[in-house]
């Protein structure tokens, strides 16, 4: 019997997707309840959670903050002392260049890092929603060649992000921690302007990260594609349901943010001890399990609704 094609069936739902979603995780985590498997499985989540939890000087007017005679300079005395030093002494400024720079250096090389085990983890704990009590072993093997491919589409990612990031901090630094630490001055537009950037920047990257994670990790896994291939078809979807891709991604955040209150709930009712579970990097993903393969899951079967050809529904066992 042939699979019938995208444009004959209806708009995915991500409402059903949510009720699927939330069914197998039940049926996954809690009937039975089975320790060995949410411990296997918590591993994979913490695996693919590494990592995550990215002017002009012309117009506007001045804003001032002074009292008296004083400026921000005469406030914080220390403050100006300190950057005045650093301006104006060379061996200063060259010890603090190194530092930033060996800080820097180690922040993009934990980066990458993690940026590689967390695209390993990405598909590791795919398998798991679909094989509940595969061996981490397999997991880590099935998953060697396609995070490759999403390695390298992250590394592309994390290059062009610090890019855009560097594009609004230097002007950010220039126009108004600068000016501020010396005089308590700074240009109200220009900072408006940039924090306004930085915050469209953040939803493009929210945007980007979530539909690499819930859409174009499941058809890479499930079809041997390469990333930028799977990007394609995830903008297939887009534009033949962009109402549909709208609603998931909001509700999505929806359903991040009641499991996030339940589980500061039960984190408040345990006096605090959840709490401080939560905070133990393994142990704290272990905790929130539920929450990450409802996730996961959520993902997978709005795909499968719109291409079951492509992605198939889980039936773990």
């Amino acid at each position: 019997m042939a699979t019938p094609s995208s444009s004959t069936l209806p708009a995915p739902s991500a409402l059903a997707a949510a009720s699927h979603a939330f069914q197998l995780m039940k049926r996954v985590l809690f009937k039975p309840f089975n320790a060995t498997r949410w411990f296997g499985m918590g591993f994979c989540a913490w695996l693919c959670s590494l990592g995550t939890g990215g002017g002009g000087g012309g117009g506007g007017f001045n804003f001032n903050v002074k009292t008296g005679k004083n400026s921000f300079q005469g406030i914080h005395p220390e403050v100006t002392s300190l950057f005045n030093k650093i301006v104006s002494d060379p061996s200063v400024r060259l010890i603090v260049i190194a530092i930033v720079a060996v800080v820097f250096l180690i922040i993009i090389a934990f980066g990458i890092l993690f940026c590689w085990l967390r695209s390993r983890g990405d598909f590791m704990f795919l398998q798991r929603a679909y094989y509940p009590d595969e061996t981490i072993g397999a997991c880590w093997k099935r998953a060697a060649h396609p995070s490759w491919s999403l390695f390298y589409l992250r590394l592309v990612y994390m290059a062009v992000g610090w890019v855009v990031v560097l594009a609004i901090a230097i002007p950010m630094l220039v126009y108004f921690l600068v000016p501020f630490i010396k005089s308590g001055d700074f240009l109200f537009s220009p900072f408006f302007a940039l924090c306004g950037a930085g915050m469209v920047v953040a939803i493009a990257w929210r945007v980007l990260t979530a539909f690499t994670y819930d859409f174009v990790v499941p058809i890479m896994y499930w079809n041997n594609m390469p990333a930028l291939q799977a990007w394609r078809v995830v903008f297939s979807l887009c534009a033949q349901h962009p109402l549909s891709v709208f609603v998931y991604f909001i509700l999505m955040h929806v359903w991040i943010f009641l499991f996030i209150s339940v589980i500061l709930l039960l984190g408040v009712l345990t006096c605090c001890l959840g709490l401080i579970i939560l905070m133990i990097p393994y142990m704290g993903i272990v905790a929130q399990l539920p929450m990450y393969l409802f996730d996961r899951a959520y993902s997978i079967y709005f795909l499968t609704q719109w291409r079951p050809d492509l992605v198939p529904a889980p039936n773990p066992s």
